[in-house]
């Protein structure tokens, strides 16, 4: 059956600062981020989510929640202690969407129609897993700045792992270890693809 039009559940990891752990320029990624979303269409119809973690206040969270604001409508996942990462299968739960597209808190969109590229690789037959940027590192993996897969597979593979590991060890190896997403894709007999601006 073809993916819906808007069958698509986009999520951006919004990663503040908790008592000095996340990153130093929390901050400036958020306006980053938005501006690159306004700035590129998407080309196909999804639903934004954003996934609150690691606020150090309640003062922060609000700068934060105020930075997305422009982007209603907005269905805010609202975890602003949590220690999960956005590979954690929790999301999922709240993603309604039969395909996800998680976004990191780095994650900047660079090209217009990004997210209708992507979908229109993910639809090709014997496809599992789409991203915007790959790695040879190790083992090769699609980085977790931007990818799109089922929803359904993408929490039974998170779940292997140990996200509230202090040591970071869990998203880590989801990304790049052994056992990574991209390598659980590709032993289950799907295609794995790199789409960029104008190839894959």
């Amino acid at each position: 059956m073809p993916l819906a039009q808007g069958d698509i559940g986009v999520v951006y990891t919004a990663r503040g600062s908790n008592v000095g752990s996340g990153p130093p320029d929390w901050k400036a990624r958020f306006p980053r981020f938005v501006k690159s979303y306004l700035e590129h269409p998407p080309g196909i119809a999804h639903q934004l989510y954003i996934f609150y973690k690691n606020f150090a206040t309640q003062e922060d969270l609000n700068w934060a929640h105020d930075q997305f604001a422009i982007m209603r409508p907005v269905e805010l996942l609202k975890h602003p202690d949590s220690k999960t990462t956005a590979g954690c299968p929790d999301i999922c739960d709240e993603v309604k969407e039969t395909i996800i597209c998680p976004l990191n808190s780095s994650s900047e969109i660079m090209h217009d129609m990004w997210l209708k590229k992507l979908h229109d690789v993910f639809v090709q037959p014997g496809v599992g897993l789409v991203g915007c940027t790959g790695s040879r590192e190790a083992t090769p993996h699609i980085r977790d700045t931007a990818f799109l897969m089922n929803r359904a597979r993408y929490a039974t593979i998170a779940s292997q792992f140990d996200w509230e590991d202090p040591s970071r060890a869990g998203p880590l190896n989801f990304e790049h270890g052994p056992n990574n997403l991209t390598q659980q894709i590709l032993r289950a007999g799907h295609k794995v693809y790199v789409v960029e601006k104008d190839r894959i």
